[in-house]
This record gives structure tokens, C-alpha cells and sequence, in this order.
């Protein structure tokens, strides 16, 4: 009988940390949610001007081999903000973690395809993550307002790490997948939203490559690829 019930009491303390657990999950996303919807937009009429647009990287190419939603629908929503006046900058920031893998100069190829000028496209090599690509286009480029353009879900997490770090950051929404895809970026989604709690409220992070001061207007310095990987 004793058995029994300390078995029923180590259940019942398994149920309570694991609510306790989902409902933290739950709740950081909904805070980050609730903080940063009304400075993420869908309409291009409806976005406020910023002098420069920093795009979010992403592999161009799922691992099927065919092309990645979510990289297409960035790159056609960044050429589309610059084509229409509401950027007159791009800062495409991503990882290049090898000589044959380099987000950024993936991006601007297609950007220029696009018909982005080459010389409107700056290169940050060292957008590892969210919070670097954010903090970095202060830190090293100089910006204290800008767009970003990615889908809408993570937007909501890079406007506010934008916004905790006193900067004037709006988004801009690039389409969302039809596919599963959805679904498998939508759950990473929550644990990168608690991460993002924690690198502000309790670790203060900062960008894994600080990198030097670099005048985006420049163009010829803002293409040396610092933090590329070695050949």
C-alpha cells in the first residue's frame, strides 16, 4: 500500500513539472507574441520606411535538394522592398560554415537577379543566429533602426531582441510555406522564443563575432568576407 502511493506521488510530481514546463513554453511564446505584433507587417503599403532592411538567412536549398520555401519567399520579399522604395539598403546576414555553403553570397546572387543593384547589397558573414544578424546590424553596421524580412514567426522573436536592445526594429512578413515545413519551423520556434528570453533577461548575450565598425554606404569594405570559413 505504502509502495502504491509513493508511486502515485512521484506521478503526480511528473504531471506538475512537465505542465509547468509546457506552460513555460507557452507562456514565452505568447509574451514574445504579444510584444512585437504591432511592429510586424504584412502590407508593404502599411510598413514604415527604414533606410535599410536586414534579411535573415536561411539554407537556399531544402535537404531533398529542392528549393527552400522559406530562403525564396526572403529573397522576393526583400527585392520587393527595395524595388518599391521602402528600403534603399540590404544587409543580407547569414552563416558560411564551409568554402561551399555561404548564405550571404547565395542571397545576394538572387537578389540581384531580382534586380538588386550589387552595390545596395552589404554582406554580414557572421549572422549565426537571430540575435547576431539583430545586434550586429547596430553593433558593426551602424544601424539604429531597420526592417527585418523573414516569415512572420520569426520576426516576432527578431523585433523583440531588436527592441530589448533599444533599437527602432520593425519586420516585414515574407510568405509562409504551404508545406510541413511549416509545421517542423513553427515547433523549433518555441524553444528558440525561450532561448531568446534567456539571452536577454538572464545571459546577456552577445554576437559570437563582434567584428569591427564597417560603413555600409562604403560598398567595397562591406564585401570582405571576415568570417568566412578558411578554404
Amino acid at each position: 500500500m505504502a509502495r502504491r502511493t509513493f508511486t502515485r506521488r512521484v506521478r503526480r510530481a511528473v504531471y506538475i513539472l512537465a505542465a509547468v514546463f509546457v506552460g513555460g513554453i507557452y507562456a514565452a511564446d505568447a509574451y514574445i507574441e504579444y510584444q512585437s505584433r504591432r511592429r510586424v507587417f504584412d502590407s508593404v503599403d502599411a510598413l514604415p520606411y527604414r533606410r535599410v532592411g536586414v534579411v535573415l538567412g536561411t539554407a537556399p536549398y531544402a535537404r531533398a535538394g529542392s528549393k527552400n520555401d522559406y530562403y525564396t519567399a526572403r529573397i522576393e520579399a526583400a527585392a520587393d522592398l527595395y524595388h518599391r522604395g521602402k528600403v534603399n539598403r540590404l544587409i543580407a546576414s547569414g552563416a558560411n560554415p564551409s568554402r561551399y555553403y555561404n548564405e550571404p553570397r547565395f542571397m545576394k546572387a538572387d537578389l540581384i537577379d531580382l534586380g538588386v543593384p550589387a552595390s545596395k547589397i552589404t554582406l554580414d558573414f557572421a549572422g549565426l543566429r537571430t540575435l547576431d544578424s539583430v545586434i550586429r546590424a547596430h553593433k558593426v553596421f551602424g544601424q539604429d533602426a531597420f526592417t527585418v524580412v523573414s516569415q512572420r514567426f520569426h520576426l516576432l522573436r527578431a523585433v523583440y531582441i531588436g527592441r530589448r536592445r533599444g533599437l527602432n526594429v520593425v519586420g516585414y512578413a515574407a510568405a509562409d510555406p504551404t508545406t510541413l515545413m511549416r509545421l517542423n519551423a513553427r515547433l523549433r520556434e518555441y524553444g528558440a522564443r525561450v532561448q531568446a528570453l534567456l539571452d536577454i533577461w538572464v545571459l546577456d548575450t552577445q554576437p559570437q563575432f563582434p567584428g569591427e565598425k564597417v560603413a555600409i554606404e562604403t560598398g567595397s569594405k562591406s564585401e570582405v568576407c571576415r568570417f568566412c570559413a578558411a578554404d
